[in-house]
């Protein structure tokens, strides 16, 4: 029963109380998803069964005003998974225009826990979040990341110097 959709696409779909738990449920008989876009609806719980049993998950659309905390983000990278296979999400939409839903040290967790990441979507504060990475961790032990594409608001010299530093692979920057 669509356990080999490989796409499930909700935009325009607005998930709104119980109806959280029957997308959790039915997310829960998609393990073989490749791409999921639930943008406005996305919440700690939805990540948590993601971060289960979803390492094929390679898009994830998680955009708009969603409900989504720093908890959320770790159940996603880090959580209890029935394999051994660590995720290999490639593009996270998060966030909206702006800086209020989805604060970087929060996205800069993503960037840690997800080594194949190319892209943050539309996230507008990228450059911020590599600068909590360097931040929290020895700057020698932080990774260089595999992101290709970043857009950047207020970017300063400092920061400048850790998306150079950070994103040798950088294909395509937009600065604010």
């Amino acid at each position: 029963h669509g356990s080999d959709l490989h796409i499930l696409d909700l935009r325009g779909v607005w998930v709104k109380g119980d109806e959280t738990q029957k997308l959790q449920q039915t997310l829960e008989k998609l393990p073989n998803l490749k791409e999921l876009y639930v943008p406005h609806v996305a919440s700690d719980s939805v990540l948590a069964t993601l971060g289960r049993d979803h390492s094929s998950l390679l898009v994830l659309d998680i955009s708009g005003a969603c409900n989504v905390t720093r908890d959320g983000i770790e159940m996603l990278c880090c959580g209890p998974s029935s394999t051994d296979e660590s995720s290999h999400l490639q593009i996270v939409n998060i966030g909206t225009t702006g800086e209020g839903d989805v604060i970087p040290s929060n996205v800069a967790l993503l960037i840690k826990n997800l080594p194949d990441l190319i892209s943050l979507g539309g996230y507008t504060y990228v450059g911020k979040a590599l600068l909590h990475l360097i931040a929290d961790d020895d700057v020698s032990s932080v990774r260089e990341t595999k992101l290709q594409q970043i857009h950047d608001t207020e970017t300063d010299a400092n920061t400048f110097d850790a998306i150079v530093k950070l994103c040798p692979k950088l294909e395509s920057m937009y600065l604010d």
